[in-house]
Formats: structure tokens, C-alpha cells, sequence
């Protein structure tokens, strides 16, 4: 499931940049509260791998976009502008972006063989885990408090065209 492209997003107005972004943070969440159940199964059956495979598709192909989104698709407009001003918050958010990627790659490689067995999950899955979960629940609060209000202030036709993108980038 890629969620930009369906459900809560097709609802949106033309060139709801935040509101797209919202339900990308929304699935986030979501997901590593989902993740972090699956962590503590102490016995598997077809729920938990069907669960494993939700997992892994969002944070394999859908994360990354959303990730993208913000560095490729907003992150240039925000500079052009609101001018160089907010260039070291992009950079710190670029940043955090980079770091998750790591921790996420870590992830990704027991929830893909959850798809079909069953656990063991590690003691270093439950740390690696928990840092991701962790530094992303803050860093996707930060973007709402900061970032949100500055995309909302781009100019319409601004907003449009990132909004387009975005899902354009979903479809593939």
C-alpha cells in the first residue's frame, strides 16, 4: 500500500502539500506502532507475516518517497522562497533524514524474512528499533511545528505543483 494515492489523500484540496505530508506522518506512525508489535511476538501465525509484509512494502517504497518529498520536491521551494534564512533547518532536517536511513536499512532485512518466518527478533532489532522509532516520532514532530507552516506558506500554484508531484511520484 502506497497511501498518497489512495484513501484519506484523494480527499485533499488541490495543492494540500500539508495535508499530503500529514497522512504520510500519520502512516509513519502507524507502521512503528505496528513494527514495534510485531517485535514483541512470542508466537507467529499468517496475521503477524501479513503484518511483517505491510511493514516492510511501506518502509521499503513509500517512506522513501516521502522522504524525497521533502528533499527534492519542498525543500528547493522553501529556499527559493523563504530565502537562505532556512537553510540550516533544512540541512538539520536533511540530516535527520540521512541517519533514519540508516537505522531504516538496518530494519528492513528482518521484516523482510517476517514475510514468511517467523522471528526470532533480536536483541539488536529491539535496539535499532527503538532509536528509529524513536528519533522519528521527534523529528516528525519538528516537521509539523516548523516545517508544516512554512510549506503552508508557499504561494498556491507553488503548492499545487509540489502536490502533483507527489503523488505523480506514487504512480511511478
Amino acid at each position: 500500500m502506497i497511501p498518497l494515492s489512495r484513501g484519506p489523500a484523494a480527499e485533499l484540496a488541490p495543492g494540500d502539500v500539508v495535508g499530503l505530508l500529514a497522512a504520510c506522518h500519520a502512516n509513519v506512525r502507524a507502521r512503528l506502532a505496528e513494527a514495534a508489535l510485531l517485535a514483541r511476538a512470542k508466537s507467529w501465525d499468517e496475521r503477524h507475516h501479513a503484518s511483517a509484509r505491510a511493514v516492510h512494502d511501506y518502509f521499503a517504497v513509500a517512506f522513501p518517497l516521502h522522504v524525497e518529498d521533502e528533499d527534492v520536491r519542498i525543500g528547493p521551494e522553501l529556499l527559493e522562497h523563504h530565502g537562505p534564512t532556512i537553510a540550516p533547518l533544512l540541512f538539520e532536517l536533511h540530516d535527520e533524514h540521512e541517519r533514519a536511513e540508516e537505522l531504516r536499512l538496518l530494519l528492513l532485512g528482518d521484516w523482510a524474512r517476517w514475510r514468511k518466518e517467523a522471528g526470532p527478533v533480536s536483541r539488536g532489532h529491539h535496539h535499532v528499533l527503538r532509536r528509529f522509532a524513536r528519533s522519528t516520532a521527534v523529528h516528525l514532530t519538528r516537521e509539523e511545528q516548523v516545517l508544516f507552516p512554512l510549506v503552508d506558506a508557499l504561494p498556491e500554484p507553488t503548492r499545487i505543483a509540489i502536490a502533483r508531484a507527489m503523488v505523480a511520484a506514487r504512480r511511478g
